[in-house]
């Protein structure tokens, strides 16, 4: 009905933004969205639900779980090839998972040798447990006792003061050679 009456009139504010009824809902929903997810954050915090985490040293026999947590932060593409996944997981020395009961919301591997260099890759946490510390626990856990191993990764833009506490830093030195994009 709503519509109806405002079939998309736009409502010019002082501001200078245009403002239909369809906007105003749909902002609506993401706001009350982004809200939740923040008292669903707050909430677990002060409810300690991070503490009924069991991190733990283990290999993943299916994929399945993992293929879950990575469709959860948005990494479809690397579930698209069930195969290529489970090779991934067959190459990893080291693999660390967060478990809420039988269900993966945190996940880190290691690759290399494990004496001489590790590198950390794939740490996942479900969007419902970010900023917990889910995934300082899950670095914690690859990386405590081993201080003559020389560890790297990779880190989106914007995360070099996270990876900065457990000691990373940028390196000038490093060489990467990009993946191929589809259809390059």
């Amino acid at each position: 009905r709503l519509y109806a009456v405002d079939p998309g009139r736009a409502r010019t504010d002082r501001a200078g933004e245009e403002w239909t009824m369809r906007k105003v809902l749909r902002r609506a929903v993401y706001h009350s969205i982004d809200h939740l997810r923040e008292l669903d954050r707050r909430l677990a915090a002060a409810e300690g639900r991070t503490d009924r985490l069991a991190i733990r040293r283990e290999r993943l026999e299916d994929a399945a779980p993992l293929a879950r947590l990575l469709r959860s932060v948005g990494w479809d593409r690397r579930v698209e090839d069930a195969d290529k996944l489970e090779r991934a997981l067959a190459g990893t020395r080291l693999m660390v998972g967060a478990w809420d009961g039988d269900e993966l919301v945190g996940f880190a591997r290691e690759l290399g040798d494990g004496e001489f260099t590790a590198h950390i890759s794939m740490v996942i946490v479900d969007p419902r447990w970010q900023g917990l510390g889910v995934a300082s626990r899950l670095m914690r856990e690859l990386m405590d006792g081993r201080p003559d191993v020389r560890f790297t990764l990779g880190a989106a833009a914007g995360l070099e003061g996270y990876y900065g506490r457990f000691g990373f830093e940028r390196d000038e030195h490093a060489m990467v050679r990009r993946r191929r994009r589809h259809g390059s």
